[in-house]
């Protein structure tokens, strides 16, 4: 028997990577759509989610139950949670229109991530595997989940009466 990753994780990572493909502006300057922001929410929920989950995978410890697995989906969810709080929070200081949706989007995405985070490990430490062996796909993932909404952020701030605009910034 080979050791390959259960199918079901690998087909939510594959499918934020088809999601993370459509969230982009499709010209350069574009404004995002409202369904599109929402979806970028979710990206970056997920992105800040496998970051988490990759980082808290490093520094645990293997055990033989679920802890681990348990360990590491807690932190991706938290990490994404803490993101969207913080944003929203921003945006409450008038760096951007706060939404409930929002944080609701990017906690989706983290929560996604996390179970996807959980199955994974869940299926693979009883093998054998040491978590921080998926340490570094689970952290490469969280980058390349990020570009599209990084691409997004900096689209906006270039335009006339983006956030750098509302908040004095120099244009």
């Amino acid at each position: 028997m080979t050791d390959r990753l259960p199918p079901r994780p690998l087909l939510t990572f594959l499918l934020l990577a088809l999601l993370a493909a459509r969230a982009s502006p499709e010209e350069p300057g574009s404004p995002a759509r409202p369904q599109s922001d929402k979806l970028l929410h979710a990206l970056a929920g997920a992105s800040a989610a496998l970051i988490g989950a990759a980082i808290t995978a490093a520094a645990v410890g293997r055990s033989d139950d679920c802890e681990t697995a348990t360990t590491v989906a807690v932190a991706g969810l938290g990490s994404a949670a803490f993101l969207g709080l913080t944003k929203e929070l921003l945006d409450l200081a008038g760096l951007g229109d706060p939404e409930l949706l929002d944080l609701a989007c990017t906690i989706l995405g983290g929560l996604v991530v996390s179970a996807g985070a959980y199955a994974l490990l869940a299926g693979q430490v009883p093998r054998g595997l040491d978590p921080a062996e998926l340490s570094p796909p689970l952290l490469a993932f969280g980058f390349v989940l990020a570009l599209p909404v990084a691409h997004a952020w900096r689209a906006s701030r270039s335009q006339p009466g983006g956030p750098a605009r509302r908040v004095g910034g120099r244009r």
